[in-house]
C-alpha cells in the first residue's frame, strides 16, 4: 500500500474556503477511484495549512493524473505551491486495512 501526501498552505483568510472545496469536491473524486483505500484531510489552523493523505493499493494508483487537475482547481487559494509525495505505508490499523 502507498500513500500520497499533499501539503497545502492557504493564502491568509482562505483556509476555510480551501478546506470546504477540498472536502466537497475532491474527496468524493479520490475515494471513487480504483485502488483508493481511504482519505484523511488534516487542518492546521495555526499555520493556515492542510495535509491530505490518500491511501492506495499501489504507487501507480497513487500517482494518478487527477492530482494536477485538483491542484489547478485550488491554486487561487494557495500561498505557496503544493508539495506532493508518494510514500510506502509500512504499518496501518483500522478502517484502512482490508
Amino acid at each position: 500500500m502507498d500513500a500520497r501526501m499533499v501539503t497545502l498552505t492557504a493564502t491568509p483568510g482562505h483556509l476555510d474556503a480551501l478546506t470546504g472545496f477540498w472536502d466537497d469536491s475532491i474527496v468524493t473524486q479520490l475515494t471513487d477511484q480504483a485502488g483508493n483505500r481511504g482519505f484523511i484531510l488534516l487542518k492546521d489552523v495555526a499555520n493556515d495549512g492542510l495535509t491530505a493523505v490518500s491511501l492506495w493499493d499501489s504507487d501507480a494508483d497513487a500517482t494518478g493524473p487527477t492530482l494536477r487537475s485538483h491542484l489547478a482547481s485550488i491554486v487561487e487559494h494557495l500561498a505557496a505551491p503544493a508539495n506532493a509525495t508518494v510514500v510506502q505505508v509500512v504499518a496501518a490499523a483500522g478502517a484502512f486495512i482490508r
